[in-house]
C-alpha cells in the first residue's frame, strides 16, 4: 500500500471574521487550527485562511477558500465547498 504525501487525516477548526460585502456575498478571514491524526511528530499546525461565500438560500451556501500553510509540510490549498444548514 502506498501513501501520497497529500493524503492527510486531520481535524480542522477555522476561526473566521465574516464581512458581508453585498447582499448574500461574504468575505471570511482568519486562522485555521489543524490537528493531524497520524502523519507528523508535531501534530498541531496553524494556517491562514481567506474565503468567500455566497448564500444561495437561507439554508444553502457555496464557498471558496484559500489556505496558506506557514510550514513546508503544511501546503497551500484551494478548496470549494457547499454548506447545508439544518
Amino acid at each position: 500500500m502506498t501513501s501520497n504525501l497529500y493524503d492527510f487525516k486531520f481535524i480542522n477548526a477555522p476561526i473566521y471574521l465574516k464581512y458581508e460585502v453585498a447582499n448574500g456575498l461574504y468575505i471570511l478571514a482568519g486562522p485555521s487550527l489543524n490537528y493531524f491524526i497520524d502523519f507528523f511528530s508535531n501534530k498541531f499546525k496553524v494556517r491562514a485562511d481567506l474565503s468567500t461565500s455566497y448564500q444561495i438560500s437561507r439554508s444553502l451556501d457555496i464557498h471558496l477558500k484559500y489556505t496558506l500553510g506557514f510550514e513546508e509540510i503544511s501546503p497551500n490549498g484551494l478548496f470549494l465547498g457547499l454548506d447545508f444548514k439544518l
